[in-house]
Parts: C-alpha cells; sequence; structure tokens
C-alpha cells in the first residue's frame, strides 16, 4: 500500500494529473531512487519501491481504456471556477506587490514574490494558505493597502476552500466506477512519487543538487498531452 488516504481524496488528487505523465514521471522517480540504493530504502516502508513499480504498471494498462480517455479528455478541457480564477489572479497581485516591497527595501518572504506553476484547487489554495499567512505577518512591509488585500485573500481562500471542493466532490462522485477506479490509482501514483521525493530530499538535504533531482519536473511540464486530449496547465 503505497498511502493510507482515503479512495474519495486520492480520487481527487488523481482527477488532476494524466495518467501518461505520471507514468514517465514514475519511470524516472524509480529510476533515480533505485540509483540511491539501500540509504533510501531505508527512510520508506518496507517494499515500497516495488509497490511504486506495480502501481504505475497499474496506471499505465488503465490509461489507454476509452472510458479512460474520454474522462481525462474531459477534464483536461473542464472550465476551471470562478474561485480558482480569481485566486490565480489575487497570487499575482500579492506577488507583485511582495516584490515591489522587496525593491524597496523592506524584508519579506519568498513566499510573498513568487508564484508556483500550480493551476489545479489543491496545490493553488495550499500555496494562497502560506501566502495569506505571510501577508498578515508582514503587513506594514507590503505598504498601503496590505490590509485590503489581506481581506481579499482571506475572502478568496476561504471560497476555493470550500464552495469548490464540495462542487469537485459532487462531480467525481458522478463519474462511472471503472473511471473512479483510474482516478484513485493514479492518485495513489502520484501522492507515491511524493513519498520518494519527500525521501530522496531528506537523504540528500546536505548536497543541494542531488536533493534537486527528486522532483517532478515531467509531471508539471507543459505541451505534453496524454492520448484523447490536451494536458491541464500543470500544478505543482
Amino acid at each position: 500500500m503505497l498511502t493510507e488516504l482515503g479512495r474519495d481524496e486520492l480520487i481527487a488528487y488523481g482527477a488532476g494529473y494524466p495518467g501518461a505523465l505520471l507514468v514517465t514521471q514514475a519511470g524516472y522517480t524509480t529510476g533515480i531512487a533505485t540509483e540511491a540504493g539501500a540509504p533510501l530504502g531505508e527512510l520508506l516502508p518496507a517494499g515500497y519501491l516495488e509497490e511504486l513499480v506495480k502501481a504505475r504498471q497499474e496506471v499505465e494498462a488503465a490509461a489507454g481504456d476509452k472510458a479512460n480517455v474520454a474522462a481525462e479528455s474531459k477534464d483536461a478541457t473542464h472550465t476551471q471556477n470562478t474561485w480558482l480564477r480569481d485566486a490565480k489572479v489575487l497570487r499575482r497581485k500579492i506577488a507583485s506587490r511582495g516584490r515591489r516591497a522587496r525593491r524597496l527595501g523592506r524584508k519579506v518572504p519568498d513566499v510573498l514574490t513568487v508564484i508556483s506553476r500550480a493551476a489545479t484547487v489543491a496545490p493553488v489554495l495550499d500555496q494562497l494558505t502560506k501566502m495569506t499567512a505571510a501577508l498578515k505577518d508582514h503587513l506594514p512591509a507590503m505598504g498601503a493597502g496590505a490590509q485590503a488585500l489581506l481581506d481579499e485573500a482571506t475572502r478568496i481562500h476561504g471560497g476555493l476552500g470550500t464552495a469548490d471542493a464540495d462542487q469537485e466532490h459532487k462531480r467525481l462522485a458522478k463519474l462511472p466506477e471503472k473511471v473512479r477506479d483510474f482516478y484513485a490509482a493514479k492518485g495513489a501514483l502520484y501522492i507515491g512519487l511524493k513519498v520518494v521525493n519527500d525521501a530522496g530530499q531528506e537523504l540528500f538535504a546536505h548536497d543541494p543538487a542531488a536533493a534537486g533531482r527528486f522532483n517532478l519536473k515531467i509531471l508539471y511540464r507543459r505541451g505534453i498531452a496524454p492520448a484523447g486530449g490536451p494536458t491541464p496547465a500543470p500544478p505543482v
């Protein structure tokens, strides 16, 4: 078992990532994990990499099913809701203000100056959570109007974290069971890759270059489409 997360949570994760890219990413990740050898294995549950390989094979086999291809294609072209669009605009506003404050000589943390390549609800919400907390802690440094920006961030964060999650849950619950199985398998594989990357970054904490190899750049890169449809903008 790659994770003890519940089936619905795995389905939600799996809905955001094309099976073709997950399979490619898994090939890379298991490769560098194997290179790291026993020291990495000691940081993971027994047999974890073997389970990851099996999960990759399961996703690869299911990715060619016509129903799964159609579902991925529909998800890839699904219109993002208002909350998500507002959140993306807000991140740009906060980062622009943060960079301006830093140029003025004020101490502002990186989280208020950088926009990740996140595109789906979970990673955007995660970054917005961190931005909102940092904005609250650095209001004076962020200049006039920062309180209004914080109020806006609080409102959008709340909306994205509740209404959108409810809509997405209802939508995923209506999918055919075969598609839900596929999405759950993709979600488990995604979580497994994250677990291995966490372990690799811990193992090589003393070596930033080696630690940096444990990433999801293949999964997040742009311009690669799964069979049957376009790839959504990559989350982080």
